[in-house]
């Protein structure tokens, strides 16, 4: 496994038993998620070119250009390009640079959840608080390894828990 298809085993032992594992999407999910930078910048621009229409407005020029601009980069931003890793003592989701750690004491279980033709990993914790996990996400265009992911995070919890 590498990241092509999005894990990362760290610290095998020579029992066999892995330190750590790391899903993040794979690379042609992240390809097809960049879709989402240009669509982004075209309706930005048909934006800013309608509010900006007037001609005699001293920032018409430039509006058209700012407002694809700032569109793209929204649209880059909001395409997650998270994971989540699996140590012995706990979950740790990884975010826009923020990690969360989840102790495996404090999950209750998993369940998925279907959100416009995707799968997605819900965590239950013990408080009644639910996560969505950033990754591995299935269904159309998405993971084919998801159902494989799905259980590996849940022989984790079982066996470290």
């Amino acid at each position: 496994m590498s990241w092509r298809d999005g894990v990362t085993i760290r610290g095998t032992a020579p029992d066999g038993s892995v330190e750590s594992i790391r899903f993040r999407q794979p690379r042609r999910q992240l390809l097809l998620g960049l879709l989402f930078v240009p669509i982004g910048m075209l309706f930005g621009g048909l934006a800013s070119r309608t509010l900006f229409s007037v001609a005699d407005h001293p920032v018409a020029f430039f509006a058209p250009a700012s407002g694809i601009l700032v569109a793209g980069l929204v649209a880059g931003a909001a395409h997650e390009t998270g994971g989540v890793s699996l140590t012995r003592d706990a979950l740790v989701l990884h975010r826009m640079g923020v990690r969360r750690t989840v102790p495996w004491h404090e999950i209750e279980g998993f369940t998925i959840r279907e959100v416009l033709g995707s799968k997605q990993v819900v965590v239950h914790r013990v408080r009644g608080r639910r996560l969505t996990l950033p990754a591995p996400i299935g269904g159309f265009l998405g993971d084919r390894d998801f159902d494989r992911k799905y259980h590996t995070i849940g022989q984790w919890w079982l066996t470290c828990r």
